[in-house]
């Protein structure tokens, strides 16, 4: 009888620490995935700030001046921060300071780091 018993308490307390890996593994997988929206979250922030030191020069009617500008920015960034470089392909010399300028961006999609971020932009002359 004494036997039994002693299989019965071993079998409860292999009983326990099976329950309570099973419950660790449940709180480490939800973490997880709370981590991976924070990080999502952070990173849909880092492209918001990103972005909005450009989005001022978007417009149908952006006059000549700022379309340099937005050049010249965009110049600066592509040496400061080559991995959210933009590609342009307007240069400063062929734009028109008498002239007004449509301005549009594309954004990169997808699932890793650089997903918003304005990757390239159209300049086009108004008529």
């Amino acid at each position: 009888m004494e036997n039994a018993t002693k299989a019965l308490l071993i079998a409860a307390a292999v009983l326990v620490v099976i329950i309570l890996i099973a419950f660790g593994m449940r709180i480490l997988n939800t973490s997880s995935g709370t981590q991976d929206q924070a990080d999502a979250t952070m990173n849909s922030s880092k492209a918001q700030a990103f972005n909005q030191r450009f989005e001022s020069y978007r417009g149908t009617r952006v006059n000549g001046t700022t379309v340099r500008n937005l050049i010249t920015a965009i110049t600066q960034n592509n040496v400061s921060d080559p991995t959210h470089a933009i590609t342009c392909g307007t240069t400063i010399d062929s734009i028109d300071d008498s002239k007004t300028y449509t301005v549009t961006f594309s954004y990169s999609s997808g699932t890793d780091a650089s997903a918003g971020y304005i990757n390239s932009v159209t300049i086009t002359a108004n008529t």
